[in-house]
């Protein structure tokens, strides 16, 4: 193993210690800096390895192991690796990683997704744009819908596993528009009879375990949240503006240590270095059912309302 730099008063180094206990034997030779020249004393990250993967354990504080914390806006290190165009060999390996690409240069909703809305639904197609995007568009009455479960559920909140969702999408009309989009239990339901918007917003049967960005009509203000079979916990978020594309995701990280506990859910609107909206394992309901791709769209008035999605990227590390 190569060998590595810390600068750090004492106190830092106990954190430190007490940190790389829980990780011994997987660092490698990425370099391990502290000192914050913005924010003194915290240390500006600790570089650790989980599974091949680098971790981001960002801002570490506190004069000893029972006082670690985290700051409110972590840089997800997770991101630029995980997320990386030109993967090493572990990033292509299935054992490693299972990861889900949707660039919208193409759709069969036949074979890939199920499809539910109102009658009088634009069913999902490829637009012209450059790079590709998909298009649905509701029916003209009032609380119509249209939206899309990806045919299996294959991603869980695990508390071994790294989990990561991206999207980049627009809405015509934010203020009259209802939408979801991220991580959701399908449960079954159609539209007006305990599909997920009826579920989410209307208080309809269904308990579906979620993590999500959404918003509903009425205003531009997004929403995180997550649900696991109760009440969702959110958080508000930035306003959306009309025919203009937002970048929404989120990360959980297994390893996080947090006041309440082990384990975070951050997510994230354009810039995954500024991470808003936090739920710990301990405190919030963290969702841990297998949960589908999803997104969707409902109107807030009596006129069509169309979602543009972009693009759709999952991914998670894999513990077996």
């Amino acid at each position: 193993m190569a060998g590595f730099i810390i600068e750090a008063d004492e106190a830092q180094f106990d954190s430190f210690i007490f940190l790389l206990l829980d990780k011994w034997g997987q660092l490698d030779n990425t370099p391990i800096g502290f000192g914050s020249p913005t924010a003194p004393p915290i240390p500006s990250a600790a570089h650790m390895q989980w599974g091949g993967w680098t971790e981001e354990s960002s801002y570490l504080q506190g004069p000893n192991p029972a006082s670690i914390t985290y700051g409110a806006t972590p840089t997800n290190r997770y991101w630029l690796d995980m997320w990386n165009p030109a993967p090493t060999m572990d990033h292509g390996d299935p054992t490693v990683v299972q990861r889900k690409h949707l660039d919208f240069d193409d759709i069969d909703v036949d074979d890939d997704w199920e499809e539910q809305g109102d009658a009088g639904f634009t069913s999902a197609h490829i637009i012209d744009e450059l790079y590709g995007a998909v298009e649905f568009t509701t029916d003209g009455d009032d609380d119509d819908q249209v939206y899309y479960f990806w045919d299996a559920e294959n991603w869980m909140v695990r508390g071994a596993d790294v989990l990561m969702f991206e999207a980049r999408l627009k809405l015509d009309n934010v203020v009259q528009s209802d939408m979801i989009i991220g991580l959701v239990e399908n449960t079954g339901g159609l539209p007006g009879a305990g599909g997920p918007f009826e579920d989410l917003f209307d208080g309809a049967a269904g308990n579906r375990d979620m993590c999500i960005w959404y918003k509903t009509d009425g205003g531009a203000n997004l929403s995180s949240g997550v649900r696991n079979e109760a009440a969702l916990d959110s958080n508000a978020d930035a306003a959306m503006v009309n025919n203009t594309y937002v970048r929404l995701g989120f990360i959980f990280s297994p390893n996080m240590i947090t006041p309440s506990g082990i384990g975070r859910m951050q997510f994230f609107v354009n810039n995954p270095d500024l991470n808003t909206n936090i739920f710990d394992i301990g405190i919030h309901d963290i969702p841990n059912e297998l949960m589908s791709i999803f997104m969707g769209v409902r109107n807030g008035d009596a006129n069509p309302r169309t979602m543009t999605v972009d693009y759709i990227r999952v991914l998670q590390l894999r513990s077996y």
